[in-house]
């Protein structure tokens, strides 16, 4: 996409969206060799996209001295970024609605959760929505919450089902990560136990262990340790936990192992962690832990005003297993 316009002296403005996405990158990094390698974009590359950009506004974007000092905005160049910020922004949300658009009416639906075991809630309303439209296609997609929401603007997936550390304000966080999207949310259900899978060898014939009795093992956590709000929530809840308990907590994420992860722990001190008890596992058993003071929040997230019929029917379906829920509490 350019942007093209014609100033009196007779040069050319040619600002495309890849100049203006690889300068608003540029202040996520100490300097340009650095971001060179993170952005795949040689550092040629990236110099000449700025000076096109501080060519065609006639400002001075960023202060480059040498190699050896850090890359500074300048006041200007911060005030410039905003505005690119946006224009990014509002560009990729145009192209989400036009892919949005061309999937309307399709008899397929992709829903996103986290790479958690014992998905119990997400597992039922899944199973109930192909037993009410069995001719509908369900694809599952595994991954943080941060990335399924950017997928779910770009169209790629039709819904979110994931938890939420109870200190963190939802819809806070979803304006931090998609500001433009419209969101409908609604709340599943709150989940307040924690259970972790252990070898069979440690604990024999307990159902439920404290935590300081685990101080030893390694926590395997379905989310890594990033600077976002959800995870780094997460993260510091669990550390809490372990500091009230006298112990510094060790983790590992387990959301890049699978089913390897069970093999670990049936050799090696390592704690699964999960809301629900998942699937028996060979050499794993699950225990409850019995003073664990936490609690998660469960959402099922979809842009409004979408006219996929398979998720309209799949909204019904999750508000009819809410009602179910508060009826049995």
């Amino acid at each position: 996409m350019q942007y093209h316009e014609y100033r009196r002296d007779g040069w050319c403005r040619n600002m495309n969206m890849r100049e203006i996405e690889i300068v608003c990158e540029l202040t996520n990094f100490e300097n340009f060799s650095e971001a060179s390698f993170a952005l795949a974009c040689s550092p040629s590359v990236i110099t000449k996209y700025v000076s096109n950009v501080e060519n065609e506004l006639g400002l001075k974007l960023f202060i480059r001295s040498n190699k050896s000092s850090k890359l500074q905005v300048t006041p200007e160049g911060a005030e410039i970024i905003k505005v690119m910020r946006r224009i990014s922004n509002d560009y990729h949300y145009m192209l989400a609605v036009g892919e949005r658009l061309r999937n309307q009416g399709r008899s397929t639906l992709c829903i996103g959760t986290q790479p958690r075991f014992g998905n119990f809630h997400e597992s039922e309303i899944i199973s109930l929505f192909l037993l009410e439209n069995p001719r509908t296609e369900v694809m599952v997609q595994k991954d943080t919450v941060c990335n399924l929401a950017n997928a779910l603007c770009a169209g790629r997936i039709d819904a979110i089902i994931a938890t939420f550390h109870e200190d963190t304000c939802v819809e806070e966080y979803f304006k931090e990560i998609i500001p433009l999207a419209e969101l409908e949310l609604l709340h599943l259900a709150v989940e307040s136990n924690m259970y972790c899978g252990v070898s069979e060898k440690y604990f024999p014939g307990r159902k439920e262990v404290t935590l300081r009795e685990l101080r030893d093992f390694t926590f395997a956590l379905p989310f890594p340790d990033t600077g976002d709000t959800q995870e780094r929530n997460a993260m510091r809840s669990w550390r809490r936990h372990a500091e009230e308990h006298g112990f510094a907590l060790k983790t590992m994420n387990f959301s890049d192992l699978g089913d390897t992860i069970f093999q670990l722990a049936a050799i090696k001190q390592i704690a699964i962690c999960a809301t629900h008890i998942p699937a028996k596992r060979d050499g794993i058993k699950f225990v409850r832990l019995s003073d664990w003071g936490g609690a998660t929040n469960l959402y099922f997230v979809s842009l409004m005003g979408s006219r996929n019929r398979a998720l309209q029917k799949m909204r019904q379906v999750v508000c009819k297993y809410c009602d179910k829920l508060k009826s049995e509490q």
